[in-house]
C-alpha cells in the first residue's frame, strides 16, 4: 500500500471510529428510553392490557434492547480494534524510516559517514596530544 492510500484509509478509519462512537451513543439512548417507558421489569399482565398485547410488548422491548446491544458491541468493537488516525501516521511513518534504513544506497552513505567522523575525531584527538 503506497503512502497517499494510507493517508486515505487513516482518514475514512477516523471518520468510522466517530460514526462508532455515535451508535455507541445512540444505542445507550435508545435502551434507556425503551426501559423508562415499558419499565425494566413491567409485568403487562398487571395493567388492563390483554395477554396477547403484553406479549406483543415485551417482545418488542426484547427486540429493541437485543439490536441495541448488538449495536453497541459492534460499535464498542470498531472503537477498540480501529486505530485512530495518529496511530496510522505514526505507522506510514516507521513503514516509510523502515525502508530508508534498509536502502542500499543509504547503508553505503552511512558507512562513509561513519568513516568521515571516526577521522574527524581522530584528527582531533591527535591535536590536543
Amino acid at each position: 500500500m503506497d503512502l497517499t492510500s494510507l493517508f486515505y484509509v487513516a482518514e475514512v478509519f477516523e471518520n468510522l471510529r466517530a460514526a462508532a462512537g455515535g451508535f455507541t451513543f445512540a444505542g445507550v439512548v435508545v435502551i434507556v428510553i425503551t426501559l423508562a417507558i415499558t419499565g425494566a421489569s413491567l409485568n403487562f399482565t398487571e395493567y388492563p392490557y390483554s395477554t396477547e398485547n403484553a406479549t406483543k410488548y415485551r417482545r418488542l422491548r426484547n427486540y429493541v434492547l437485543g439490536g441495541c446491544a448488538l449495536m453497541i458491541c459492534g460499535s464498542t468493537f470498531v472503537q477498540i480494534f480501529v486505530p485512530s488516525k495518529n496511530t496510522m501516521y505514526m505507522m506510514a511513518g516507521v513503514k516509510v524510516a523502515e525502508q530508508i534504513v534498509t536502502s542500499p544506497e543509504v547503508k553505503q552513505i552511512n558507512s562513509k559517514i561513519i568513516k568521515v567522523i571516526n577521522q574527524k575525531l581522530d584528527s582531533v584527538i591527535e591535536e590536543k596530544k
